[in-house]
């Protein structure tokens, strides 16, 4: 008989878990897969059928699937799973997504708003100062992506103010670390779409580098680096900056490898000697009638003691004319 079941089963197209089940199935579930009652199938200890009489090798197995008795569909698999065990936890169809598919399909791109004259609330902002920002979400994925548990985490060295987007909010865990997760209206990505969130950051931002890298996506204990943050490069996830004024009268000029090598070449006896006094004095008189010194010559001892700086010493003696 066990035989017989495990023959329909395999028929039925059930899986090897059913197989390794089949002897702890209820009475009741035996009846719906064969279309029998337990009694009519149970069978006399002298080898002949309990209705007909006849011994139980002249059953034919065509004679299991009688129209009198059609197979009943099972429409509610819990029940099956729960009651016999047929059906393991294994077997059982779930949509379990990990943070590195969402990781690998995302690509994140922030773009400077301004530092000021931009219309933002800065009222929680210390000193009332803060700059905006647009962080740009691109899904790569092929597929619309419609899961909402996750989080998105970055570190930030200015703090985080506002998500202004419906889809998305923004909680602050510790230092500078953060995280934007899925609102309840959000509907997910659809496939090759961008999603843009204008960001308010406290204080101000005047260098690609005030952003970091390796941001990562977390799903419960799954967590995945975005791969275009993993790196050095910060013009790979921050577009380069247009002006690096912090207020409107900021008259900073940002060193460039042009500026600095042009302030470099300027000569020792190009400067005002009373501009390179370290500690600079609080006052400084030179008389009409004042006595004045000539340097002629200097000796030092121990020159040797100065290892590689013997040379920059020298220069510097030369310069001054000593």
């Amino acid at each position: 008989m066990t035989k017989i079941f495990h023959a329909l089963l395999f028929l039925l197209g059930a899986s090897s878990a059913a197989y390794a089940n089949i002897d702890k199935t209820s009475p009741a579930l035996r009846k719906r897969l064969l279309g029998k009652s337990a009694k009519s199938a149970k069978f006399a200890k002298n080898g002949k059928s309990a209705k007909s009489g006849k011994s139980a090798k002249s059953t034919k197995s065509s004679n299991i699937f009688g129209k009198a008795d059609p197979i009943t569909p099972i429409k509610d698999a819990s029940g099956l799973a729960s009651s016999s065990n047929i059906i393991g936890k294994a077997d059982l169809i779930t949509s379990i997504r990990d943070a590195s598919e969402l990781a690998s399909d995302l690509r994140v791109m922030l773009e400077m708003g301004k530092n000021f004259d931009h219309g933002a609330d800065c009222s929680m902002a210390d000193w009332g100062l803060c700059y905006t920002q647009t962080l740009t979400l691109e899904y790569l994925g092929d597929e619309d992506y419609s899961d909402d548990q996750f989080n998105i985490y970055f570190s930030s060295v200015h703090r985080l103010l506002q998500v202004n987007h419906p889809d998305f909010e923004h909680h602050h865990v510790v230092g500078d670390l953060t995280y934007i997760k899925p609102t309840a209206s959000f509907k997910g990505f659809g496939a090759g779409t961008s999603t843009e969130l204008p960001l308010v950051f406290e204080f101000w931002s005047v260098q690609e580098t005030d952003k970091m890298p390796r941001w990562f996506v977390a799903m419960g204990d799954s967590t995945a680096v975005i791969e275009n943050t993993n790196t050095e490069d910060m013009h790979s996830f921050v577009a380069p900056y247009t002006s690096t004024m912090k207020t409107p009268t900021d008259a900073n000029i940002p060193m460039t490898a042009e500026n600095r090598f042009a302030l470099n070449e300027e000569k020792v006896e190009e400067v005002d000697a009373s501009e390179r006094i370290i500690p600079t004095p609080y006052k400084i008189e030179v008389t009409q009638g004042g006595q004045t010194f000539g340097i002629s010559g200097i000796s030092i001892e121990g020159m040797a003691l100065l290892g590689d700086l013997q040379i920059g010493a020298k220069d510097l003696m030369e310069k001054l004319g000593m």
